[in-house]
């Protein structure tokens, strides 16, 4: 490996963990708490389907149409860091990340 980026980023920022990936709901959607409360509950058990059943995700990947011909093993799938995380809870990470983001634009 040439570079760890998770430990690079962890040196930089206090071991803050970044953000690699949002889902966002607004509007009618957001004000339901039914449907935010259930669809936190199928993401969370969808992380953890894919810990679990991690030799099951190349397959997966290929029958909804992916090119990605992996044959993923625990190791790769626990490095990935799958995790679900409230906003609310990712607060300070996210910050983290928007800082060192506009840091870079500003030199560029």
């Amino acid at each position: 490996m040439a570079l760890d980026l998770k430990a690079e980023w962890a040196k930089l920022n206090d071991s803050i963990s970044y953000p690699q990936a949002s889902l966002v709901v607004n509007g009618t959607l957001a004000k339901n708490k039914t449907f935010i409360d259930t669809l936190t509950d199928v993401v969370k058990a969808n992380d953890q389907w894919i810990l679990d059943n991690y030799d099951k995700v190349g397959e997966l990947l290929k029958d909804k149409g992916s090119m990605l011909t992996a044959n993923f093993t625990k190791e790769m799938i626990e490095s990935c860091n799958i995790k679900s995380v409230l906003a609310k809870d990712a607060e300070i990470a996210v910050n983290a990340y928007l800082r060192c983001l506009t840091s870079i634009i500003r030199r560029l």
